[in-house]
């Protein structure tokens, strides 16, 4: 399995952060809506990739430890 993107785990947090102004705090202002939203979009796209990157892992056969030959 590959290793993690860091920009799939800023977004990851992002995402997280990006609801305490808009609905947990309830600020006013559209931008923090906005702001949610284009988070929503991103961690769908990280979503989607991570659900690649495990399908893909469980697509490629176990090398039990052994050097590919």
């Amino acid at each position: 399995m590959s290793k993690t993107p860091w920009w799939e785990t800023i977004v990851i947090l992002l995402g997280i952060v990006s609801l305490w102004p808009a609905y947990i705090l309830q600020l006013p202002g559209w931008h923090w809506k906005a702001f949610a939203y284009v988070m929503l979009c991103l961690l769908a796209l990280v979503f989607v990739r991570r659900l690649r990157r495990v399908k893909s892992s469980f697509e490629q056969p176990p090398n039990n430890g052994k050097p590919p030959s």
